[in-house]
C-alpha cells in the first residue's frame, strides 16, 4: 500500500472509535498495517454467526463448558478491536458459565447479538473499500 493510500486509510479508521469498536487503536496495535487489520475484519464478519451460533446453542442446551468455551472465543476475537460491548457481555457469559449459573444468560445472549451485530457492521465499513463508517 503507498504512503498515500495508507495516510487516506488511517484518516477512514479514525471515524470509529467507540464502545462498538476501535479501529483506530486496533491498527495501532498492527504497527498501522491497515491491510491486515481489514483482513482481521473481514475474517470476524466471516466467523460471528458462526461463534454466536454456538454460544446461542450452548445457552439454549444449558451447557455452561460450552457456554464457557463459546463465549471465550467471541470475547477473545471481539478483543482485537476493542470492541467494548462485545467483550464485557462475553465475559459475563463467561463467568456465569464457570459458576455453572446460567441463569439470565438467554438476556445476556440478546445483547451480545446486538452488539456483535453492530460491531460487524462498523468492520463491514472497514473491511471493505468504503471509508469506515459510511
Amino acid at each position: 500500500m503507498s504512503d498515500d493510500a495508507s495516510r487516506g486509510a488511517a484518516h477512514h479508521v479514525r471515524s470509529i472509535a467507540t464502545s462498538t469498536c476501535d479501529c483506530d487503536a486496533f491498527v495501532a496495535r498492527l504497527g498501522g498495517d491497515v491491510t491486515l487489520a481489514r483482513e482481521m475484519a473481514q475474517a470476524f464478519v466471516a466467523h460471528a454467526p458462526s461463534l454466536l451460533g454456538a454460544l446461542r446453542d450452548a445457552v439454549a442446551g444449558g451447557d455452561a463448558d460450552a457456554v464457557l468455551r463459546a463465549a471465550h472465543a467471541i470475547k477473545g476475537a471481539a478483543v482485537n478491536f476493542d470492541a467494548v460491548d462485545t467483550v464485557a457481555v462475553a465475559a459475563r457469559l463467561e463467568y456465569m458459565a464457570r459458576e455453572g449459573d446460567l441463569a439470565g444468560a438467554v438476556a445476556l445472549v440478546e445483547r451480545i447479538e446486538a452488539a456483535a451485530a453492530q460491531l460487524v457492521a462498523a468492520l463491514r465499513a472497514f473491511g471493505g473499500s468504503s471509508p469506515c463508517g459510511s
